[in-house]
């Protein structure tokens, strides 16, 4: 008997797994970011701009950082969660891009940033605090999920929202992690983030069993 050359293969690095997100996924976040972070404060969501730049700013502003030391903390999260979560690379891209205008909906015309004194805002952990939280869920909804997989999906999830209610009580926010960023963690950009995605999860649950149903 010829030994099965055509072994399925499922993982991060696997061309066949076209539908979850893989290595392809990584590079792209890593090549749009990096071009973005030599734009610089072009890209920055800035409540002071107007017209195509401050439009721009509310997508770019979360995908742009404001140092290398910024850029690495938070692309290199995302590429993790990407790794351990495996998200649909439909939903990955379409949840990325709702998650940052939407963020950056409520930090704008909820006078969020305003009230805390900062007129422009960079970098991804909103978004990242949002992906984590929907695609965690969603990756729990899986019946074949192997035990190992279900447990690192209930830690991200759980752990996010504890992090990010703890920070609303002024616990957990690192003065070495601003330090390194040079800047002011903005944590009501992840409990927006956080909101949103759940908003988003239920809304997709909705939809996902009316569909089923009919």
């Amino acid at each position: 008997m010829l030994p099965n050359t055509t072994a399925k293969c499922g993982g991060f690095f696997c061309p066949e797994s076209a539908a979850k997100t893989g290595w392809i996924d990584a590079a792209l976040v890593v090549l749009i970011t990096a071009i973005l972070q030599f734009g610089g404060e072009t890209f920055y969501l800035d409540i002071n701009q107007q017209g195509v730049s401050y439009a721009l700013g509310w997508l770019t502003g979360h995908w742009v950082h404001l140092n290398w030391n910024h850029y690495v903390l938070d692309v290199g999260t995302l590429i993790m969660l990407m790794y351990l979560l495996r998200p649909r690379r439909t939903e990955f891209w379409l949840i990325s891009i709702v998650l940052s205008i939407g963020v950056s909906a409520t930090l704008i015309e909820l006078d969020q940033l305003e009230s805390l004194s900062i007129t422009r805002y960079a970098g991804l952990s909103g978004v990242l605090h949002g992906l984590c939280v929907f695609f965690a869920a969603s990756r729990l909804l899986d019946a074949h999920l192997v035990s190992f997989d279900r447990m690192t999906a209930w830690l991200l999830l759980v752990g996010a929202v504890i992090k990010v209610a703890l920070e609303q009580i002024g616990v957990g926010v690192s003065v070495e992690t601003e330090q390194l960023i040079g800047a002011v963690v903005v944590t009501q950009a992840h409990l927006d983030g956080v909101v949103i995605a759940g908003c988003l999860f239920l809304l997709y649950r909705l939809l996902a069993g009316r569909k089923k149903a009919g």
